[in-house]
């Protein structure tokens, strides 16, 4: 079972939403009050704040990201897929992955 923005971020420690924060452009997470979470999420779900977290990633960072929740994404693919749907080399898939997974964009 898929579980919400918010409660992800619950589970989340607070140097991880601080990171959050600054990446997508919100107040600094300094302690994990609700309120302060709810701010975040708030923050993320903002379009003008999507698109600068967009601008701000790489050309293979953008075409993993859509191969994974983009339009075509809908069906799901497993990792081994993503070289495929990006028309990357799997090195740079690989790197691309782990930059968006350690910036929690995924």
């Amino acid at each position: 079972m898929m579980k919400s923005l918010g409660v992800l971020l619950q589970q989340r420690s607070v140097t991880e939403l601080g990171a959050m924060a600054t990446r997508w452009g919100a107040q600094p997470v300094t302690s994990d009050d609700p309120a302060e979470v709810q701010r975040l999420e708030r923050q993320m779900r903002d379009s003008l704040s999507a698109r600068t977290v967009w601008q701000g990633l790489d050309p293979a960072e953008r075409a993993v990201l859509l191969a994974i929740v983009g339009p075509a994404a809908r069906n799901w693919c497993v990792i081994e897929q993503l070289p495929t749907r990006t028309d990357l080399p799997a090195e740079a898939v690989t790197a691309a992955y782990a930059r968006l997974l350690g910036a929690f964009i995924i």
